[in-house]
């Protein structure tokens, strides 16, 4: 199969979850023959890290991160620019119908105009933590380009109900890590035989306080990756598969992150989701039947005093899995 298709998708952002959907989708439409490349997104390095007012402890942890994922998309084999002809383009997955996030919201193909190719197709796409009645109000006509996609698949209610009002039919699939394997690696630093990880981009201080009960009653070192958590144990800044040999080798993990939900579902790992919040979390808790995971820090141990039903939850991930290849497929035939 000679077809081209490029991805467009926020591959270059300062956390392990961008990359490893970009990878992931990339991964699974080669898989089916199809030769892949990036559409080229403009970034400035200073919004990427987080620079601001901000400690230069955390500016330092976050530019040392950003620089062991600039060394993981070198795994990506081509960028191109938006006006370089291609068979298809995928737009997916990730937030890149967030309006509200200045990231995406001044990028036309992010919502597929100014692309350059025959058939365009969204992949698991979402408007993110954008509230519908906001976007409707406010954002609507940044959003409306995406009724001319040719298929449209998301990965949450929200964006499920925006494309509705929209008058489009979209079908509902896995985020791409989902559809393929990841060769983790086991970070070359010393990590303790058994920890709880902590995977998050910020911690309120009861919160933290707790998670340092859970663990010591437990009698396991604290891991933290995602942002400076100078309160743990271990703090370490590792690249993108290294975060996963973390994730598959924790006796637990405690996040508040859609990605570091799906990867430890994903290895199906003892989990708590610390957030009442989150749309795109409590969307994706509900599909796969793990609401009962999402929690306060208060009742955190009481959630892990019941084990996940892995048999049934691995089921239906193996079932939506199918369906969401199965998109794929025919979308680009």
């Amino acid at each position: 199969m000679d077809k081209k298709i490029g991805i467009v998708t926020l591959y270059n952002a300062c956390n392990y979850g961008s990359f490893l959907q970009a990878f992931g989708l990339q991964t699974a439409l080669e898989k089916e023959g199809y030769d892949t490349s990036f559409i080229k997104v403009p970034t400035e390095y200073n919004t990427i890290v987080g620079k601001g007012d901000f400690s230069d402890q955390y500016v330092e942890y976050e530019e040392l991160k950003y620089s062991k994922l600039l060394d993981d998309q070198k795994k990506f084999k081509c960028i191109i620019e938006a006006n370089e002809h291609m068979d298809y383009c995928v737009i997916g997955s990730d937030t890149i119908w967030n309006m509200f996030d200045r990231a995406y919201e001044s990028l036309p193909f992010f919502v597929g105009r100014g692309l350059n190719c025959d058939k365009v197709i969204s992949y698991a796409a979402s408007v993110g933590q954008s509230h519908w009645i906001k976007i409707l109000l406010k954002n609507t006509r940044k959003l409306w380009p995406i009724r001319k996609i040719d298929c449209i698949s998301v990965r949450d209610d929200k964006t499920e109900r925006i494309v509705h009002l929209f008058g489009r039919k979209c079908t509902r699939v896995l985020d791409p890590t989902f559809l393929c394997t990841f060769e983790d690696q086991k970070p070359d630093i010393f990590i303790p035989d058994k920890y709880v990880l902590v995977y998050t981009y910020g911690l309120q201080e009861s919160e933290i306080l707790n998670i340092k009960e859970f663990a010591n009653k437990k009698d396991l070192q604290i891991v933290a990756t995602g942002s400076l958590c100078d309160w743990a144990d271990y703090n370490p800044v590792v690249n993108s598969f290294e975060w996963l040999w973390l994730i598959k080798n924790a006796s637990f993990v405690i996040t508040n992150t859609f990605h570091g939900t799906v990867f430890s579902v994903k290895y199906n790992k003892e989990l708590a989701v610390i957030t009442t919040t989150s749309d795109k979390i409590n969307s994706l808790a509900k599909e796969l039947k793990i609401n009962n995971r999402i929690c306060t820090s208060e009742n955190m141990t009481a959630v892990f005093d019941n084990k996940i039903d892995y048999d049934y939850i691995n089921k239906i991930i193996s079932d939506k899995v199918k369906k969401s290849k199965k998109y794929l497929k025919e979308s680009l035939k």
